[in-house]
C-alpha cells in the first residue's frame, strides 16, 4: 500500500504548480522531489555530466552543474532520449546505479508513459518497449524512417529481416509485438448545439466513444511486472483549462469502447476542444481528436473592448501599507501649510487682500468697526504691519479649528 503515497514535501510542491506549466517546470518539480534526497552529486561526476549536459539530446539542461537536481535532470533526459552512458562511465562516474534509483521514484511521482517506458512520446527510442530492439536497430529504423510503433507495425516482415540482417521469423516476430500495442480510437457525436444568437456562449451536447482497434493482446513491459495497463482520457479547451478526465484500464476498452457525454462551451468562433486518449504505461500510442463547432459568427457572444480614459499610471498609487511613506507624506503636508502660513502673513503686512478673503464678510473681519479703523490710522506703519500679523494668525487658527 505505501507504493501508492507520496511525501507530503513532495505533494506541497506539487500543489504549488503554476498553472499551465509546461514540460520543464514538470520536470524541474519530479527532479526536485522529496524521494530524490538519496541521489547526492559528488565531485567527481561534474565533468563527465557537463559532457553529457552538451549534448543535443539533452532538451532542457541545466545552467551549471551544481546541485543534485542537476545531475538527477541530466540522466533522467539522457535516458529519455536513448543517450548510451556507457561513453562516459569511470571509476568515478557509474551512471547505472543512480539511474536504478531515479527511475523506480520517479514513477511513484509521475504516472506517465515517459517515464515508465524510458523514452519521449515524439522520438524513435519508444521502440524500445519491444525486447529485440536494441539501440542499434532503433538507428537503423530511424535512418529508414521508421520512428514509431506503428509505423513499425505496418511495415513487412521480410524488410524487418533484411534491414537488420536477421534471420526469420525474426521479422514476424517484431511485427506481430508492435501491432499487440493498443491501438486507441477517438468518435464523437454531435447530439446538438445549444445557440443563444450572440447572448450565451455556444453550448455543444458530444457523445464521445473511446475503445481499442487491435485484438488486444497481452504485450510484456520492461518497465514493470504488472502487466495491468490504463488508459488516460484527458479533454481540455483552447484556453488550456481542464473541460473532463477519466481513466480506465484498456482491458475494459477492449470488451466494449466506452460511451460518455460531455457539455463544453464555446466563446468564439476559434474555440475548439482536445481529446486525447494515451496509455499510462506505454509511450507513442497516444491519439489526438480535436473538435469546433460549425456555426455562424453571430451564434457567439461579442467582446466589448472597452478603453480607460484615466491616463494615470501605476507610479501615481499611493500604497497605503508603506509607514514611512505615509509619515513622509505628512510631513510634506505640514511644510506646505507653514508655507502658505508665511505667504498670507507677507501679503497681510503688503496691506493686498487674499484670494479667500474677499467680500465685506472678510473686509467686516480685518476691520471690526469704524473705531478701530479710525485707530489704526493714528498708528505708525509697523504697529499697523504687526497688528495685521496678529490678526491674520489669529484668523488661520480659527480656520484650523474649525476644520
Amino acid at each position: 500500500m505505501s507504493k501508492a503515497f507520496i511525501s507530503f514535501k513532495t505533494f506541497k510542491k506539487l500543489l504549488d504548480m503554476p498553472m499551465r506549466a509546461n514540460i520543464q517546470t514538470l520536470l524541474e518539480i519530479l527532479c526536485s522531489a522529496e524521494e530524490m534526497k538519496d541521489v547526492t552529486l559528488r565531485a567527481g561526476e561534474k565533468k563527465p555530466l557537463n559532457k553529457v549536459r552538451e549534448l543535443q539530446e539533452i532538451r532542457y539542461p541545466p545552467p551549471k552543474m551544481i546541485q543534485a537536481v542537476d545531475k538527477i535532470s541530466v540522466l533522467l533526459q539522457a535516458a529519455l532520449a536513448g543517450v548510451d552512458l556507457n561513453e562516459f562511465r569511470s571509476d568515478e562516474f557509474q551512471p547505472f546505479n543512480d539511474n536504478v534509483l531515479i527511475y523506480k521514484q520517479s514513477f511513484r511521482v509521475a504516472k506517465g508513459g515517459s517515464i515508465a517506458s524510458k523514452a519521449w512520446e515524439d522520438r524513435s527510442t519508444t521502440l524500445r518497449q519491444i525486447d529485440e530492439v536494441g539501440q542499434k536497430s532503433i538507428k537503423i529504423f530511424t535512418c529508414k524512417g521508421i520512428n514509431s510503433i506503428e509505423k513499425l507495425s505496418q511495415q513487412d516482415p521480410g524488410y524487418i529481416e533484411l534491414l537488420l540482417n536477421r534471420n526469420p521469423p525474426f521479422g514476424t516476430t517484431i511485427v506481430s509485438k508492435a501491432k499487440a500495442f493498443p491501438k486507441f480510437f477517438i468518435s464523437v457525436d454531435e447530439q446538438y448545439l445549444l445557440l443563444h444568437h450572440g447572448a450565451k456562449p455556444v453550448q455543444a451536447i458530444l457523445k464521445l466513444s473511446v475503445g481499442v482497434m487491435n485484438t488486444g493482446q497481452n504485450i510484456k513491459l520492461k518497465t514493470r511486472t504488472n502487466n495491468l495497463l490504463h488508459a488516460s482520457i484527458v479533454i481540455w479547451n483552447s484556453e488550456d483549462e481542464l473541460v473532463d478526465f477519466r481513466r480506465i484500464q484498456v482491458k475494459a476498452l477492449i470488451e466494449k469502447p466506452r460511451e460518455f457525454e460531455i457539455k463544453p462551451s464555446f466563446g468564439n468562433s476559434k474555440s475548439k476542444i482536445s481529446i486525447q486518449v494515451s496509455c499510462d504505461e506505454c509511450a507513442g500510442l497516444h491519439e489526438v481528436y480535436e473538435y469546433q463547432p460549425r456555426v455562424s459568427q453571430e451564434e457567439f457572444p461579442s467582446v466589448a473592448h472597452i478603453e480607460a480614459n484615466d491616463e494615470s499610471s501605476e507610479e501615481d498609487l499611493i500604497d497605503l501599507t508603506d509607514a514611512d511613506f505615509i509619515d513622509e507624506m505628512l510631513q510634506m503636508q505640514v511644510v506646505k501649510v507653514s508655507a502658505l502660513k508665511e505667504i498670507k502673513e507677507v501679503e497681510v503686512a503688503k496691506n493686498v487682500d487674499l484670494p479667500n478673503q474677499i467680500g465685506p464678510e472678510s473686509k467686516r473681519r480685518t476691520y471690526a468697526n469704524k473705531r478701530t479703523y479710525e485707530h489704526a490710522t493714528n498708528n505708525t506703519v509697523e504697529e499697523n504691519t504687526q497688528r495685521y500679523k496678529r490678526r491674520a494668525m489669529s484668523s488661520s487658527d480659527e480656520e484650523d479649528q474649525l476644520a
